[in-house]
C-alpha cells in the first residue's frame, strides 16, 4: 500500500496547476461606435472576394487605422495603417495576391483562418477620408458594390463644393467592365462644371476640362469620352473624377457612376462611397431671452462736494435682449442715503444714457464688463461692472 501511495503521489506531482483567476486572459470588445465598419469582409473562400478603396478627399496625405476582428469569435485578428496620398482612392483586397501587392490583411498583419468570418474597423480623424467597398466573384464573373454607408462622402464634400465620383474604370476595362457617368443638372438654369480628372492609386492630376449642362438636363458620358480629352498615355486601372462648378460655389447637379458588366448583361451603380465620419453636428447658439444683469461702482471726481467725493455708489446695469439699458446708483454714507437712476440704449457695444437727474452718460459693453461715465459739473462720473460681481 505504501509503495502504491508513493506512486500516486508522484503522478499528482507532474500535472500542470491550474491556472488562477488572474492567469485567465480576457479581451475586450471593440466599441464599434467609433469607427466606420465593414461587414462581413468576403475572402472569397466561397465565392466573392472583397475589395477596399480607401479615399483621402484632402490636399496632403493621410493615415488610416485599421483593425480586422475575428467575427467568429469576437477577438481582433490585427491591426495596421494604410497611408493614402492627396485625393487618391487606392484599392486593396482583402487577402494577399499573388502579385504581392499589399492588401487588408497584409497591412493589419492577419493571416486568413480556414472558415473564419471577419468584419473591417476604420478609423481617420480626417473629415475627408471615406471609403468603398466592392466585391467581385471570379467564377460568375459578378462585380457588386458592398458599400454601406452611415454617413456618403458627399455629404462630407459638400462643405468644399466639390461632388467625386471614386475609382471609375479606365479604358482599360472598356470591354468588359465599362464605366459610364450621368450628370444631372437641377438648376433652373444651364451650369458650366469643371471635370477634374485624377490618377486613382495616386491622386495626380491628368486634366480638367469645362462641360456645360442645360438647364434640368442630363450629361451622359462613357469613361472613354471623358479620357479622349487627355493624352492619358497608359492609363492607370481606375480614376477619381471630380466635378465643382465653374467659377465657384455650390455644384447644383446629381452624378452617378455605373459599370456595365458585359457578360452578365447588366449596370451596377458605383456612385456610393463612405465617409468614414459623421458630418460634425451644427450648433445653433439660441437667442438670448433673458436680460443680463453688471453689477459695479459708481464715483464722482475729487471735485464734487462733500460727501459724494468720498462716497462710493453701488451700481447696477440690466440690458435686456432689446437693447434698453435701466440702471440704478446709491450710497448711504454717515446715515444720508442718496441715489439716483438711468435709462439708455445699447447699439452694438456701445451704450448711451440719461440719469434722473438730467446727466448724460456713455460707454461700452463688452466681455461682461460695462464701462463709461457721466459728464457732470464737477467732472466725470465714473460707473464701471461686470456680469460674474452680480453672483458673486
Amino acid at each position: 500500500m505504501r509503495f502504491l501511495f508513493v506512486l500516486l503521489v508522484l503522478a499528482l506531482s507532474q500535472l500542470p496547476s491550474c491556472p488562477t483567476f488572474a492567469a485567465i486572459e480576457t479581451r475586450a470588445a471593440i466599441d464599434g461606435t467609433t469607427y466606420a465598419v465593414v461587414a462581413p469582409l468576403y475572402t472569397g473562400a466561397t465565392g466573392p472576394a472583397s475589395f477596399i478603396r480607401f479615399y483621402n478627399g484632402s490636399s496632403s496625405s493621410t493615415t488610416f487605422n485599421i483593425t480586422v476582428v475575428n467575427t467568429s469569435n469576437g477577438i481582433t485578428a490585427g491591426t495596421g495603417t494604410v497611408v493614402v496620398p492627396a485625393y487618391a482612392s487606392p484599392q486593396y483586397p482583402v487577402l494577399q495576391p499573388s502579385t504581392g501587392d499589399p492588401s487588408v490583411f497584409g497591412q493589419a498583419g492577419v493571416t486568413a483562418s480556414s472558415g473564419a468570418t471577419y468584419a473591417l474597423y476604420i478609423q481617420n480623424s480626417n473629415a475627408l477620408a471615406g471609403f468603398q467597398h466592392v466585391t467581385f466573384n471570379s467564377t460568375s464573373l459578378l462585380f457588386e458594390n458592398n458599400s454601406v454607408c452611415t454617413t456618403p462622402i458627399s455629404q462630407q464634400l459638400a462643405s468644399s463644393n466639390k461632388l467625386v465620383l471614386t475609382n471609375v474604370h479606365s479604358s482599360t476595362f472598356a470591354s468588359n467592365y465599362p464605366s459610364s457617368i450621368t450628370i444631372h443638372n437641377y438648376a433652373s438654369t444651364s451650369t458650366v462644371v469643371t471635370l477634374t480628372l485624377r490618377n486613382a492609386a495616386t491622386g495626380a492630376s491628368i486634366g480638367s476640362y469645362n462641360q456645360t449642362i442645360s438647364a434640368n438636363g442630363t450629361l451622359t458620358l462613357p469613361e472613354t469620352m471623358i479620357e479622349s480629352q487627355f493624352a492619358v498615355g497608359t492609363p492607370p486601372l481606375h480614376f477619381n473624377l471630380e466635378i465643382t462648378k465653374s467659377g465657384g460655389g455650390t455644384v447644383p447637379v446629381t452624378a452617378t457612376h455605373t459599370i456595365y458588366n458585359s457578360t452578365l448583361k447588366g449596370d451596377i451603380n458605383m456612385a456610393e462611397a463612405c465617409a468614414v465620419n459623421a458630418v460634425a453636428a451644427t450648433v445653433v447658439q439660441a437667442p438670448q431671452t433673458t436680460p443680463t444683469s453688471y453689477c459695479g461702482t459708481l464715483r464722482f471726481p475729487a471735485a464734487a462736494p462733500f460727501p459724494y467725493n468720498v462716497a462710493t455708489f453701488s451700481f447696477t446695469a440690466t440690458i435686456a435682449t432689446n437693447g434698453r439699458i435701466h440702471g440704478t446708483a446709491y450710497a448711504n454714507y454717515a446715515g444720508v442715503t442718496d441715489g439716483a437712476t438711468m435709462t439708455g440704449t445699447l447699439t452694438g457695444t456701445n451704450w448711451t444714457a440719461v440719469s434722473s437727474d438730467g446727466l448724460s452718460g456713455s460707454g461700452t459693453v463688452q466681455n461682461g464688463v460695462i464701462s463709461g461715465a457721466f459728464s457732470s459739473p464737477y467732472g466725470n462720473i465714473t460707473v464701471s461692472g461686470t456680469t460674474s460681481a452680480c453672483s458673486s
